[in-house]
């Protein structure tokens, strides 16, 4: 004979939604996601409206520049090339801006660089890295006995290059 257990529905039990306004751990937990979910949302409309807002500058930049174009061209008509010459030294600066402006933009919205694109361009144990297989691509430290043990520092880096270089125009 099977038994069969049922739970009974005594009210207190099955009561998630009370649970959690009648537990102070449970409200203050509500309480903090709550506050999380505000702040992450400010920060999107933030980003987004300032995304819009270098937008509307590009434009009117670019609108500037429509205009001090065809103001130069109507100064040159009428005759008055230093005003143009001024205006157009205004333009390119106003382009260079413009320049310096997108490439802000974008460097802000490239991705981060890969760990490799860090040891080539900064990172001095990386750098050391990629000399020591350069040594050893050369056949300057071919032999294990030459290949150093531990990274070397500064000066000691630079007399085992020495030595190595020695030892190898020996061998030529």
């Amino acid at each position: 004979m099977t038994s069969l257990i049922l739970a009974v529905n005594d009210g207190e039990s099955t009561r998630p939604a009370r649970d959690l306004i009648e537990n102070p751990a449970a409200a203050a937990y509500l309480v903090v996601l709550a506050i999380l979910v505000g702040f992450l949302s400010f920060l999107a409309i933030s980003d987004r409206q300032a995304k819009q807002r270098a937008k509307e500058r590009a434009q009117r930049m670019e609108e500037d520049m429509q205009s001090v174009m065809a103001t130069t061209q109507s100064l040159r008509e009428q005759g008055k090339l230093k005003e143009a010459s001024v205006l157009e030294g205004e333009l390119k600066s106003m382009r260079r801006e413009t320049k310096q402006f997108v490439a802000s933009e974008a460097a802000k919205d490239a991705p981060n660089p890969s760990p490799q694109d860090l040891s080539s361009s900064g990172n001095r144990y990386g750098r050391r890295a990629q000399e020591t297989e350069q040594l050893l691509a050369d056949n300057r430290l071919a032999d294990p006995k030459d290949k150093p043990k531990k990274q070397l520092t500064g000066a000691a880096r630079a007399r085992a290059i020495a030595r190595a270089k020695r030892k190898a125009d020996k061998q030529k």
